[in-house]
């Protein structure tokens, strides 16, 4: 049996038909999409196919924060820059965080 396997191949019980969500098969085992996608719960080998609760899946195929356009690293865990969304808000980056959010707050 291959742990996080939901569906074992019928012919070859070393092949995983189907993992676990948040899960994809490669060289014999399930692994979990966010140790090839940060961010992401809902993976295939090759793509992240959906990103966490507060990230959105872009057009690069990777996960980045809401409302992030710019990050200090590849990390992506601290945000540069922040963008104007479709209804014309700019979001700020908090300081101390590195998220983006809508008002700008001294205290945070």
């Amino acid at each position: 049996r291959i742990p996080n396997c939901r569906h074992m191949n019928l012919d070859d019980n070393t092949i995983c038909d189907q993992c676990e969500d948040s899960y994809f098969f490669e060289d014999g085992q399930c692994i979990k999409c966010t140790k090839r996608f940060q961010y992401c719960d809902l993976c295939d080998a090759e793509n992240c196919l959906e990103c966490s609760n507060t990230f959105e899946l872009k057009e690069d195929g990777l996960c980045w924060e809401d409302h992030c356009i710019e990050y200090l690293d590849e990390r992506r865990n601290f945000c540069l820059t922040c963008e104007v969304d479709e209804d014309g808000n700019q979001w700020y980056r908090n300081e101390n965080s590195g998220n983006c959010v809508l008002e700008c707050d001294p205290d945070t």
